[in-house]
């Protein structure tokens, strides 16, 4: 696996990112800030995370289209930097729109319909909106997709304020260039793969790339880009601490976690891989969702460590199944804060 070096755009993405999960309520750097006080290298990235979100809070706008363009559950904001960003290049926001509009945004509609089933996308000729009509999408999310594709205006405001963010935060990443070192003297180690593999319970096996970002601090994701290719998109803090590490959890820890139990569709998905391993497709099948939805839901679940996910490179999916320590761990620790 080879570790790509920063891309100030993914940090914008990380910091934008950042901004609508605590408008939802989902920010829990505080937590974690408080557990590893001991630790000055944890407290610098907390430090630079939380700034970089505050400089971009006052760039991401608010409203009813774009809200759900930008929303953790909207199926646009990452979706298009998959597609069309390119770490190794250095390529802007501006490069990604030219992209973007060369295909119509057909490579997006591709990675946001990947797990889909062929007769359900039709042919190659067929354009990216009729793909998005055809798809098992809801109708907010096919139209939320169709303004994106179809509004020149909705996506030039979006490539700007991407670039108004990396600008913005610019200051904070030379400031804290020193923090990156953290990932550089992981990979340094021999057994690193398989130690990250634990950090942020996926198989890394198949993946090729691996990408730091500071500004994600304690979220991960995996992207299958195409049959051969494979990324994962690391917060920093994976490369200093055990963060899933099964143990005490202080009350507000405790109550993140109650959260996502005491959400009925989380709870149905843990329900479901706790039988078998599944993928987003077939989890959307069964819970009557659309894929971005379930996407969402699992996210959530694996940035609390309560499921794990392989890549498998020849189907082009991400299978995902629970983590049962984790899971009776929080049972276990809310036991412990009632008394019983």
């Amino acid at each position: 696996m080879r570790l790509l070096r920063p891309n100030q755009y993914l940090e914008a993405c990380g910091a934008i990112l950042r901004v609508v999960g605590t408008r939802m309520g989902n920010s829990d750097i505080a937590s974690i800030r408080k557990k590893y006080r001991d630790t000055p290298e944890v407290t610098e990235m907390a430090d630079a995370a939380e700034e970089m979100e505050r400089l971009a809070k006052p760039l991401v706008p608010e409203g009813p289209v774009y809200d759900e363009i930008i929303s953790e559950e909207g199926p646009c904001f990452l979706y298009f930097m998959i597609a069309y960003l390119n770490p190794e290049t250095g390529a802007g926001p501006q490069d990604m729109l030219k992209e973007f509009q060369k295909d119509s945004g057909m490579t997006m509609v591709k990675s946001l319909l990947k797990e889909e089933q062929e007769d359900q996308l039709g042919e190659d000729s067929v354009s990216p909106a009729a793909r998005i009509l055809r798809s098992s999408l809801t109708g907010e999310e096919k139209s939320t997709v169709l303004t994106f594709l179809l509004d020149e205006a909705v996506v030039q405001q979006f490539v700007s304020v991407l670039e108004q963010v990396a600008e913005a935060i610019m200051p904070v990443l030379e400031k804290s260039a020193a923090l990156y070192e953290s990932a550089d003297r992981f990979f340094r180690e021999e057994d690193a793969g398989r130690v990250l593999e634990e950090r942020l319970r996926v198989s890394c096996e198949e993946c090729r790339d691996c990408i730091p970002c500071l500004a994600s601090f304690n979220g991960a994701a995996m992207y299958v880009i195409e049959k051969e290719v494979s990324a994962l998109w690391v917060g920093l803090l994976f490369f200093v601490i055990k963060v899933f590490d099964v143990g005490p959890l202080d009350l507000q820890q405790t109550g993140e976690r109650l959260k996502l139990l005491g959400d009925p569709t989380k709870l149905k998905i843990l329900n479901i891989l706790s039988k078998a391993p599944s993928y987003q497709t077939e989890l959307a099948r069964q819970l009557s969702l659309s894929v971005p939805t379930v996407n969402h839901h699992l996210n959530a679940l694996l940035q609390k460590g309560m499921v794990q996910a392989q890549a498998d490179l020849e189907s082009k999916r991400v299978w995902y199944s629970i983590h049962p320590e984790t899971v009776r761990n929080v049972l276990e620790e809310t036991k412990r804060h009632l008394n019983l």
